[in-house]
């Protein structure tokens, strides 16, 4: 099986949660699955389904029902398992902490909440019993006493244990919402609740009376704790990005809006859009930043290198690192294709577009744009790749120099197409509306020509003669004379689109359309009509099959391939039957005939792309 694009630093799919290890060589990432990714070759290792993990010395500790499973996390390699005896882990909330050669794990069983303390020397566990729901926990960094944040409905509170013994000892009182964020920092507590931040003196052992609370930020909106550092200021992220000192309540420095932050010893970082930078925490001021091409979250943070998400892709930056210009391989599903000969063009959510050529693994040229979403938003043709990018059309040599743009389109292309005697149509979608655009454009140039509305978007177009072009969609065909730069008929099917999607094969007269049913009592299926448009009339009105998971592909001799969770299918829709199933390694996104007919084009959500032998 033929695979395009480099799966290097490329996750299972787009969105989870990363942290460096201890010792800051691999990511680790749980995507669906538990995966190390080596920040040097950026080999991604895969491993088993988990729960919340934490990184413990070289290792990886990951929840996995009612057991803690240690990994190393180089490679994953399973140590051992930890049976803990309650079910752990919390809604959608951090359960697990680590620090002082502790591991601390939060579980909640119909509001009885236990705390499992975990020796990473001796790895015993102790189990103490929480009279509130517990919502997140901190370890301090010496291992004498852990934290726990609880929810109780229209308050909070924090409990502090002694890890040594197993008992609480003091409740630290004073918020007003449930408490979603708590850290032990010298001899400070300091929790996030609602759209406060408060701090207590950590109690010293024998003192039955629990510190009043300190109110260090009360905000308009929710606020998040990043973390305390050393010296004692408190990070709080409330949009905005607020330093204040723990032990006063004063607030230090504050900064514009930001993303995300994060907090490594005393390193902090944060995103903005296209922008990662690093900030003085004593003092906010920025000390270096990192412009991104697109826009990307921060992932995680070590001493002395941060890792930045781009869709499945964690890209790994140095101090004195720039982001690449443009990757080897797409991140994210793919959403429009090309076919020219042996190459042929893709272009992904990821805002990348492609040329490749058949059977080589590594793509021909790259490029990083903008918005880049619709079907039909890529268009090849020899040396001339043309890309949607935005609401506008761009021209690229194969060599990956940027030849001509036009910007200013309503909204962004659905169909491109160059015609004889150098020139381009272009039809548009417009977003939340009924009607596009279909534009006529200086092949060389790309200033727009002619213009004007239409009902509907268009799919597809083929040349008729030296000066007409027939542009159909769902609903509408079009016939156009680019030499006289009129419209010369329009047809409208006359019929509402009854499915999800649709797939139109014109030299056949057929239309087909996929949706979802749900029969009684039943899990969902999926639907499939062929409609003839010559005829007005269903040649299969509803054929029955498993769930669709992505997009399908409608070959030039009638074959229908539907992608689904165990296989690929492709159907004879003359008869309404299967013909074959293909088994696949990834379960694709979208799939695409090439010209042939025997093979398909399929990407994943994470951007692989694969060759399947039909």
């Amino acid at each position: 099986m033929q695979e395009y694009g480099s799966g290097r630093f490329r996750g299972m799919s787009t969105h989870g949660r990363r942290r460096f290890s201890t010792d800051g060589r691999t990511v680790l990432q749980n995507l669906g699955r538990l995966q190390a990714v080596d920040v040097e070759t950026g080999e991604v290792v895969t491993g088993a389904k988990v729960g919340a993990f934490v990184p413990v010395g070289g290792h990886v500790v990951a929840v996995n029902g009612s057991a803690l499973e240690v990994y190393r996390a180089a490679g994953l390699e399973p140590v051992r398992t930890v049976e803990v005896g309650v079910t752990l882990g919390l809604d959608r909330r951090p359960c697990l902490a680590a620090g002082g050669g502790l591991v601390a794990a939060l579980a909640n069983d119909d509001g009885a909440g236990t705390l499992a303390v975990v020796d990473t020397g001796t790895w015993q566990v102790r189990l103490v019993g929480l009279d509130a729901v517990p919502s997140c926990v901190a370890v301090a960094d010496d291992g004498s006493v852990v934290a726990v944040g609880t929810d109780l409905g229209n308050g909070g509170r924090v409990l502090l244990v002694d890890p040594a013994t197993g008992t609480v000892t003091a409740t630290l009182t004073g918020p007003r919402a449930p408490v979603t964020g708590v850290a032990v920092r010298g001899d400070r507590v300091v929790a996030a609740a609602g759209a406060r931040a408060l701090a207590w003196e950590l109690p010293p052992p024998g003192r039955k009376k629990a510190p009043k609370a300190t109110v260090l930020l009360a905000a308009k909106k929710p606020a998040s704790l990043v973390g305390v550092t050393s010296a004692g200021t408190a990070v709080v992220h409330a949009e905005k990005l607020f330093g204040v000192d723990a032990v006063t309540g004063q607030t230090a420095w504050e900064s514009a809006w930001v993303s995300g932050a994060m907090l490594c010893g005393d390193r902090l970082v944060v995103d903005r859009y296209r922008t990662v930078v690093e900030l003085d925490p004593a003092t906010g001021a920025e000390l270096r930043r990192w412009e991104t091409p697109a826009y990307a979250w921060l992932a995680a943070v070590a001493s002395d290198r941060i890792a930045v998400e781009f869709h499945a892709r964690v890209e790994v930056l140095g101090d004195c690192d720039t982001w690449p210009s443009a990757f080897d391989g797409h991140m994210a599903a793919v959403r429009s294709a090309s076919f020219d000969g042996e190459r042929f063009a893709t272009g992904g959510h990821d805002q990348q577009a492609f040329v490749w050529v058949r059977k080589r693994p590594q793509p021909l040229f790259g490029v990083l744009g903008s918005e880049h979403d619709r079907e039909g938003a890529v268009y090849l043709a020899g040396d001339d790749l043309y890309t949607g990018f935005g609401h506008g059309v761009q021209r690229w040599h194969v060599d990956g120099t940027h030849e001509a743009s036009v910007d200013g389109l309503k909204s962004t292309p659905t169909l491109i197409r160059r015609l004889p005697n150098g020139l381009v149509i272009v039809a548009t979608k417009v977003s939340r509306s009924r009607y596009g655009e279909l534009y006529l454009l200086d092949g060389k140039t790309l200033s727009v020509l002619d213009n004007g509305r239409i009902g509907m978007d268009l799919l597809y177009a083929d040349i008729v003669d030296d000066r007409h072009v027939r542009a159909y969609g769902a609903r509408l065909d079009i016939t156009y004379d680019f030499a006289a730069r009129q419209r010369v008929s329009e047809t409208d099917h006359g019929r509402p689109a009854l499915g999800d999607a649709s797939y139109l094969l014109p030299s056949r007269g057929i239309l087909v359309e996929t949706g979802r049913w749900w029969p009684a009592g039943g899990s969902s299926g999926q639907w499939i009509s062929v409609y003839d448009l010559s005829a007005r009339d269903f040649r299969h009105r509803r054929l029955v099959t498993e769930p669709i998971v992505g997009r399908a592909a409608l070959s030039p001799t009638g074959l229908l391939a539907t992608p689904h969770a165990d296989a690929v299918r492709v159907w004879d829709l003359d008869t309404g039957s299967v013909l074959r199933e293909l088994a696949t390694e990834l379960v694709p996104e979208s799939l695409r005939w090439f010209p042939d007919g025997t093979a398909l084009l399929a990407s994943a959500v994470n951007g692989a792309l694969h060759e399947l032998p039909v």
